[in-house]
Order: structure tokens, then sequence, then C-alpha cells
């Protein structure tokens, strides 16, 4: 989420104040305000009207509160969840894969066998046509 800070401008447009986290109701009114006043230096003459980038900062301000308001300062419970999940499948995978490649390291690549005591063609007695046995 962006900060919870309003957008600085050149507009010339006083800063509301800093919002609470999560955000109010008054909070949200303030960056309403804010919004409109940046739009207002666009309609008419203006010394140094708001850039495009001021006003989607605004918008972006706006938004991160009203978000705020109704999720409050931390994730939705739901996401929580789904993050635990993510992290044990993480870890589930990063475990499998440690313990096949130390299965690989530990294995002597020239004398695999079968389960009924055949040797197995090492990688480098195939490339060179040996028979391996």
């Amino acid at each position: 989420m962006h900060s919870l800070l309003p957008p600085a401008n050149q507009a010339g447009i006083p800063l509301p104040k800093t919002p609470q986290n999560p955000a109010t109701f008054e909070d949200i009114g303030q960056a309403v305000q804010y919004l409109r006043a940046l739009d207002w230096t666009r309609v008419g003459p203006h010394p140094n009207p708001a850039t495009n980038r001021e006003i989607g900062e605004a918008e972006v301000y706006k938004t991160s509160l009203i978000l705020s308001c109704m999720f409050g300062p931390t994730a939705p419970p739901w996401l929580a969840g789904l993050r635990a999940h993510i992290q044990n499948v993480q870890a589930a995978t990063d475990a499998d894969l440690r313990n096949d490649t130390n299965a690989i390291r530990s294995t002597d690549d020239t004398a695999l066998l079968t389960d009924d005591e055949q040797q197995i063609t090492s990688h480098e007695e195939a490339l060179e046509g040996g028979s391996g046995a």
C-alpha cells in the first residue's frame, strides 16, 4: 500500500493534516477536499496549476486512505491465511529440493546398481559408449 502521507504539490495548495492509521472518515474527507482543490487550480487562471502527476498522486493518496479505513493497518484475515499456506508450501518445496540435492551429491555415479545388483552405466560411460558391466 502507498504511504498514508499527503503528497506535496507545486500549486501552493496546503497539505491536509497527517491522517491516522487506519484513516478516519474525517481523514478521507480532507483527502477529497485536497484533491478538489488541486483540480480547481486547473479550471481557471492559476499561476501554477496542478500537474497530472500531482492529481494522480492525490487520487492514490485518497484511495490509500479508503483502503486503510476498510482493512485497518493490517491485511485482511483471509490474506494472512493465504500467506501462511504459501510459506508452508515454499518450506516443503525447499526441504524437498535440499533432500534431492543431498541424495544426488551422496550418490557415487560410478557405482549405481539396480535392485538385482546389476551395474547401471554411469553418465560418463554412456557418453563414451561403455557398457558399465
